[in-house]
């Protein structure tokens, strides 16, 4: 499901229902953006993602459409604070309940 949010309302623009139980695909997740985010294409935009939507690639796709995306990890991602340096474990950086971090790519 993709909702706009407006103030303290969130409203439904586009959903699917799947035909398996579980978390949607890649490929789904794109299908549905792209009808949303034509609906928005002239305004600006930032796609919340929660734990589902997870997805380096996903994150690279929003990137390329000009798109701005805060995307909640899992505690076993594994990332690259820049690019050289070593893959690091998001649950061995020291993260309680309630705390974000925003990694921005330059």
């Amino acid at each position: 499901m993709v909702t706009l949010v407006w103030g303290t309302h969130a409203l439904p623009l586009y959903w699917e229902l799947l035909d398996h139980v579980g978390n949607s695909n890649l490929r789904t997740q794109k299908r549905v953006l792209k009808i949303a985010l034509k609906l928005l294409k002239h305004y600006p935009t930032l796609v919340i993602g929660d734990r589902e939507f997870h997805s380096p690639k996903l994150a690279e796709w929003l990137d390329q459409q000009g798109v701005y995306f805060a995307l909640r990890q899992k505690k076993d991602f594994h990332f690259q604070p820049h690019p050289g340096d070593e893959y690091q474990v998001l649950k061995d950086q020291g993260f309680k309940p309630g705390m974000s971090q925003f990694l921005c790519r330059h």
